[in-house]
């Protein structure tokens, strides 16, 4: 239910944006730079019977905007961020491991500014990469000592919507809300016995407040 909503929202906003575009305002300001925390929050998935869920989180993320015309910007993301994934089996949930995710977002928005130019909302969409280093947990390597588990990296998709407010001439206050779809591949190898590949999900939805600064 929650990604229905999300993902109903953001086409909302698609939609009035596409309706308003023509209107489009801005700044006369092509480039910014900017850095943003968003909360983290992985769904889980299950694998013949067994429940992984990643745990919620902070994402530290570094952008680069570029504005070609008012109505129209490309971002720009470079993210950190790691969490712990938790096993769940009739009801007995293990710390399973800990992931580590740089993902590299490029996003286009489309734009509706106000008439004095100093708030726009936004709305879009893109795609990523995503580099993943996963650790198991000491509990697995306890009862399976020669256990392995690594993550590939992956791609991914999402939409996008936010706002930014000016709060002086080249400083901006920035919302950003997204839906991101990713999966990746998890190789599992037991000693003698033949390697396996999972795929876990890692769809995510990312609430995040930053600052960013145009010239």
């Amino acid at each position: 239910m929650r990604k229905k909503i999300i993902i109903g929202l953001c086409a909302a906003g698609l939609l009035l944006l596409f309706v308003n575009v023509s209107f489009a305002q801005g700044p006369d300001k092509k480039w910014g730079v900017g850095a943003r925390l968003s909360y983290y929050t992985p769904d889980d998935t299950t694998i013949e019977g067994v429940k992984f869920d990643p745990d919620e989180t902070i994402l530290f993320e570094g952008n680069l905007t570029w504005l070609p015309i008012n109505w129209l910007s490309l971002e720009f993301t470079v993210g950190y961020g790691k969490t712990d994934i938790d096993a769940e089996v009739m009801g007995l949930s293990v710390e399973f491991g800990e992931i580590e995710q740089i993902p590299l977002l490029l996003t286009g928005r489309l734009h509706w500014w106000s008439s004095d130019s100093k708030f726009t909302l936004y709305g879009g969409g893109g795609i990523g990469y995503y580099i993943n280093d996963f650790s198991l947990s000491s509990i697995f390597l306890t009862v399976e000592p020669g256990l392995s588990v690594d993550a590939d990296d992956s791609f991914g998709f999402h939409l996008a919507a936010g706002l930014e407010y000016f709060i002086a001439d080249n400083w901006a206050f920035n919302l950003d809300l997204k839906y991101i779809w990713n999966e990746a591949d998890f190789d599992t190898s037991v000693s003698g016995v033949p390697a396996g590949t999972d795929e876990i999900d890692l769809d995510a939805f990312l609430f995040g407040i930053g600052i960013k600064y145009y010239f």
